[in-house]
């Protein structure tokens, strides 16, 4: 795990990039989260089932999803509309079945 300055920003701003990397049994690099933070990772714990990680960075935490396989379109196409709407309550303005705004709304 580290953590640098994005490039092009000047080095007193408060946004860096904290980097987490992972590493399989055999201790190869498999992946690299870039996740923009105001201060160093102080924490990381997996849970739900080992289908989330959580960072905590200063009082921020973040959330993020970890799929063990290629993920689904189904999955990818929540993901990307619930990252489009600002807000979660937007998701009622979608012209979609209920069912399907109930599922966005868990992305």
């Amino acid at each position: 795990m580290g953590r640098h300055g994005l490039p092009g920003v000047p080095s007193d701003s408060i946004m860096r990039n904290a980097l987490v990397k992972f590493y399989n049994i055999q201790g190869e690099h498999i992946y690299t989260l870039e996740t923009p933070a105001q201060r160093p990772i102080t924490t990381i714990c997996w849970g739900h089932r080992d289908s989330r990680l959580f960072l905590a960075c200063g009082t921020a935490l973040y959330v993020v999803r970890v799929e063990h396989r290629v993920a689904s379109l189904q999955l990818l196409c929540q993901q990307g509309i619930a990252s489009a709407l600002r807000e979660e309550r937007d998701v009622g303005k979608l012209n979609m079945p209920s069912l399907l705004c109930s599922y966005v709304t868990t992305a």
